[in-house]
């Protein structure tokens, strides 16, 4: 999706998450790290939301600059600590062969922390949540 928003359509948004790939399969294009004023890595295993990442999550929404968080690994669930963290705004995300998909972070904040408290480890994600 970012590399959608940057390269074809021109808009460089205030947060891009990304994993560089599609399915799950390597992608030869990226987005251009020289577009954001800040770039940080994390890792997040398959099918996990990593303390490490939502600490990249949480610093980026509070930088006030362009910032690009590159994950190792998956970033397909981040959304849903994004959506429960940030104030205001759209999450958007790929669905690849079928278009781009827009959660409201304000409307859908609940159903977030909903979803995340069916984790496997959620105190330790919501202390990283609501803790600087």
């Amino acid at each position: 999706m970012c590399e959608t928003l940057t390269r074809l359509v021109g808009y460089v948004p205030s947060l891009c998450v990304v994993d560089g790939a599609t399915l799950r399969e390597k992608r030869g294009r990226y987005v251009d790290p020289e577009l954001f004023d800040e770039v940080l890595e994390c890792s997040n295993p398959r099918s996990c939301i990593s303390l490490e990442c939502i600490q990249a999550l949480r610093r980026a929404l509070s930088s006030g600059v362009r910032t690009l968080v590159a994950v190792h690994g998956e970033e397909d669930l981040l959304a849903l600590p994004l959506i429960a963290m940030a104030l205001e705004g759209l999450v958007l995300f790929g669905m690849p062969g079928r278009g781009v998909g827009a959660i409201d972070v304000v409307e859908n904040r609940v159903l977030s922390i909903n979803a995340l408290s069916m984790f496997e480890g959620y105190p330790e994600v919501a202390a990283a949540l609501y803790t600087k």
